[in-house]
């Protein structure tokens, strides 16, 4: 889509500032945690009943402590993730967890029964699923789409279907790499799911709300060779006036 800007017609000011903020938008959503950390936090909050910091910086520093210290810990017990420990193992996780919460806000100790009867939970908000596409892979990918174009204005076009399934199917392993890559934002994603377990959905409908957004920049900057029928952008549009909606973009992506 970069590759392209060069192709879109120039004006003063340029039409396209607009549409490249927009692609950072989305290079964004596919590849920074955002709130990842935040919500791990604040659903341990609610589930051992602890009252929240009001101060946002503060919450957000403390989910960034929490976040690294269970990695170090995690990395000090030789396991990948929370979920392939063992249950002595993950329960000792949960106290570690508790505690660095409570010792840093100032809370009471969260009792060995109550962590005990939350541990599963505990366990699925300390494992929560992500799949973050960095700017570089997203690089590579791109790269994967593009075929020289042999005829017209532009140098690049967009494979086919045909092409890209033999790319998924009988691809070299480098390229099946980087489809692997893409494929783990959607490998058994439930949109129905709880966010605080897969950060996938949250990051899903991210990229759904900035694909519209850069639809609508690239009607807006060539309305006449809009390749965007009235119909679609009328469905664009009716997304976009959800946006903050979380109950109208669920349904969509159900």
């Amino acid at each position: 889509m970069k590759r392209e800007l060069f192709f879109v017609p120039r004006t003063r000011p340029r039409p396209d500032a607009g549409l490249e903020r927009k692609l950072r938008r989305m290079e964004s959503a596919l590849a920074d945690g955002g709130r990842v950390e935040e919500v791990r936090l604040e659903s341990l909050l609610r589930l051992w009943n602890i009252t929240a910091p009001t101060s946002p910086p503060t919450l957000a520093k403390l989910a960034t402590k929490l976040d690294f210290r269970l990695d170090r810990r995690l990395s000090e017990l030789g396991a990948v993730d929370a979920n392939s420990l063992s249950a002595e193992a993950a329960l000792q996780l949960c106290r570690y967890a508790a505690d660095t919460i409570t010792t840093e806000l100032q809370r009471a100790e969260i009792s060995d029964r109550l962590l005990e009867e939350t541990q599963v939970r505990t366990i699925e908000y300390i494992s929560v699923r992500e799949n973050w596409i960095y700017r570089d892979w997203q690089a590579a990918i791109g790269d994967l789409m593009l075929r020289s174009a042999e005829q017209g204005p532009r140098r690049y076009e967009v494979v086919g279907f045909g092409a890209f399934e033999r790319m998924c199917t009988d691809g070299d392993p480098a390229t099946r790499l980087w489809l692997s890559r893409l494929n783990g934002m959607i490998d058994q994603l439930d949109v129905r799911g709880e966010l605080a377990k897969d950060a996938r959905i949250q990051q899903l409908r991210d990229v759904f709300d900035t694909l519209c957004s850069v639809i609508q920049e690239l009607h807006r900057v060539d309305v006449k060779g809009s390749p965007f029928s009235t119909e679609t952008m009328a469905a664009v549009d009716e997304i976009t006036n959800m946006r903050g909606t979380n109950s109208g973009l669920r349904g969509l992506l159900c």
